[in-house]
């Protein structure tokens, strides 16, 4: 599972908390302890299911091809 496995980065939500870094260019990049390992993204998503109860999840992505959902806030905003 990427965040967990060896050598992998990732976001997951067992915990209940989120922290992403905020780059008011319009950058997302990822980093190990605060130290930034370089400006490609490659979206990766992993699933887990558990076996005896057949919980699952999905996922549903969107490189641009469709207008977004969400409106974030801008400089101009604020």
């Amino acid at each position: 599972m990427p965040g967990w496995d060896d050598n992998s980065l990732g976001y997951h939500s067992d915990n209940g908390k989120f922290f992403c870094h905020l780059n008011m260019t319009g950058i997302a990049f990822e980093s190990n302890n605060l130290i930034k390992k370089g400006a490609a993204l490659y979206p990766c998503v992993g699933f887990s299911m558990l076996q005896k109860s057949g919980i699952g999840g999905s996922a549903e992505i969107n490189f641009g091809h469709r207008m977004l959902k969400y409106e974030s806030i801008t400089n101009f905003d604020i």
